[in-house]
């Protein structure tokens, strides 16, 4: 490979000056499909090519976190899905490549971890999201490969397994059926690995195998998390002691803006609208200070202060993004994001993804949700003391009611006759009230009392827009149009106000 001197990237150890010998291993790691990169790359290659296989790389994550929103984890469907969409992307991922091109695919497979590696460490939330999908690569691309293929790999990486012979095997029969959910019948011929235990936490965490004197029993469908577990804690070193390095490196005017732009465009391609009227995770702050009714709008603070919602106004706020306009893709995305900065990206992939896309019809009797109107929610489950869903009108009192208000920039005088409403039960005209006062229209201007917060956000985003007039709006019914085509009008008894 010719290159001009110039314009090259030494190596992606990140030490200029220093010269690493060729292990001998390392040739045999590199014959290998699967890799738990504990050796970077050490030729010399373009900045093109650094780029370049930076890029490719990237998508190819983008896409499998992609599919892990839209299919259950494990499923045939997902699986699938992950060898056509990735595979088409990086054939190695999938085992689509050629005999005659594997060394190359073997190549770019290396390298471009370790480009990502370095773009991605220099802050804790983005090495968390790329060894989040490095982690989940390894474990489908592990599962895709063959038993003999797999094995070798764990023989060249010199993993400490030992497998147990027929005769432990049939002396331990019952116990390994019990642990591992297989009947006796079947255990002569599964195959079965003992390993230290602490090498295998989440199988024994999930209680998915047999733990017998200090040891871990595992079948070869639990080696992956055994891998994966080691590639976890390799690569989290590794990105910690990079992200030192890569201050010291002298790579400013080229190296540097090239990491950077990754990991930009990688945020702006995972959140960016697909439509005008989408609405963006980076959106949401200010669209929740000018265009948010009170009750959206103090579950949005509580949610960048607590970065946790409770049921009840996880499902009241999601669903109002929903029919605000907010795909399933930067939903996801969004509660992720904050969910995330307390908890680990799995326990959310676990315990909370399936009830957004449960909101969007993509779980459970897949029918998609609505945002609920006023009278849903104040006729609803009444907030308990911690939490934080409902309507402030109705459920807060008055002089914590006023509080909020303030805090959310009413006026004195404003905040009395909103108050004011709210002790009457007029719950909808003290919202009305409430809009007037935030988009600095004259008292009774609105022409219309409020009946639904996504209402309230519409007619918001139409006087911000200039489509309609601070000085006096239509007092005709405005339909909301959701991007499913689904209407909400007002209901014919609420009258001059909405009785409750």
């Amino acid at each position: 490979m010719n290159v001009t001197p110039t314009r090259v990237v030494r190596r992606l150890g990140l030490k200029r000056d220093h010269k690493i010998e060729i292990d001998p291993l390392l040739l045999d790691q590199e014959a290998q499909n699967l890799s738990i990169y504990d050796k970077p790359p050490t030729e010399v290659i373009s900045l093109q090519e650094f780029e370049e296989f930076g890029r490719i790389r990237l998508k190819a994550l983008r896409k499998l976190e992609n599919l892990r929103e839209k299919y259950n984890r494990g499923s045939n469907e997902f699986t699938e899905a992950f060898r056509k969409e990735v595979g088409s992307i990086l054939p190695l991922f999938a085992r689509k490549h050629t005999a005659e091109n594997a060394a190359r695919e073997r190549r770019i497979d290396r390298i471009s971890h370790f480009v990502l590696r370095m773009a991605f460490c220099s802050s804790a939330e983005q090495s968390r999201w790329f060894l989040q999908q490095e982690v989940d690569l390894f474990r489908l691309r592990f599962a895709l490969e063959t038993p003999e293929s797999a094995m070798q790999f764990l023989r060249v990486n010199e993993f400490d397994l030992e497998a147990i012979s027929p005769g432990e095997k049939r002396e331990l029969a019952s116990k390994l059926a019990a642990a591992s959910n297989i009947t006796e019948d079947k255990i002569e011929k599964t195959n079965f690995w003992r390993v230290k235990f602490v090498r295998a936490l989440e199988a024994v965490r999930s209680r998915r195998v047999l733990v017998q004197g200090g040891y871990a029993y595992v079948t070869f469908n639990e080696l992956a998390n055994v891998v994966a577990m080691r590639l976890r804690m390799q690569i989290s070193k590794a990105m910690a002691k990079e992200a030192m390095a890569l201050g010291m490196l002298d790579e400013g005017e080229r190296l540097i803006p090239l990491l950077r732009l990754m990991t930009k465009e990688s945020t702006i391609a995972h959140s960016g609208p697909k439509n005008a009227n989408e609405i963006t995770p980076d959106q949401v702050d200010e669209l929740a200070k000018t265009s948010f009714p009170p009750c959206m709008r103090q579950i949005h603070l509580r949610l960048r202060a607590d970065h946790h919602l409770r049921h009840f106004a996880r499902r009241q706020y999601g669903l109002f993004l929903k029919t605000a306009g907010m795909s399933l893709e930067s939903s996801l995305a969004f509660f992720r994001h904050e969910f995330t900065k307390k908890i680990e990206p799995d326990k959310f992939n676990k315990e909370y993804a399936y009830n957004v896309r449960h909101m969007y019809g993509k779980e459970g009797g897949r029918r998609e949700g609505q945002g609920m109107d006023c009278r849903q929610i104040v006729l609803g489950n009444a907030p308990a003391a911690q939490d934080c869903h409902g309507c402030p009108f109705k459920h807060c009192e008055p002089e914590h009611l006023a509080q909020k208000l303030e805090a959310m920039g009413l006026n004195k005088d404003d905040t009395k006759k909103a108050v004011t409403l709210a002790k009457m039960s007029q719950y909808d005209k003290a919202c009305a009230k409430f809009f007037e006062a935030q988009h600095k229209m004259p008292e009774g201007a609105l022409g219309q009392a409020i009946t639904h917060p996504n209402k309230y956000f519409e007619l918001s985003r139409q006087i911000i827009e200039g489509k309609r007039s601070r000085t006096g709006i239509e007092t005709k019914v405005v339909e909301l149009e959701t991007k499913n085509g689904v209407k909400s009008e007002e209901h014919d008894d609420f009258g001059e106000e909405m009785e409750f």
